[in-house]
């Protein structure tokens, strides 16, 4: 397989696992009591520390998405100019 293919499916794997996560962990915060974040929200994590998994998620979900862009940039182009021309 091709250097560039094996890039392409890490990085949609790895924004695709980390969008799930950070999904998942907003609604762990969402439904999670109000209030300090010392108290167990759900698996034995605290509030405060389900923030700063979510944050990370996020972040890197973030920078992939980057990462993706830069790779798949000629055929983003590509599909808009055939959008355009329609």
């Amino acid at each position: 397989m091709k250097t560039i293919l094996v890039v392409r499916i890490i990085v949609a794997a790895l924004l695709l696992t980390l969008g799930v996560l950070s999904v998942l962990t907003g609604i762990i915060l969402y439904t999670a009591p109000r209030g300090s974040g010392e108290t167990v929200a759900a698996f034995g994590i605290t509030k405060s520390d389900w923030s700063t998994l979510h944050t990370y998620f996020s972040f890197g979900a973030a920078g992939t998405a980057v990462v993706h862009l830069y790779i798949n940039w000629r055929a983003l182009i590509y599909y808009l100019k055939k959008i355009v021309k329609r």
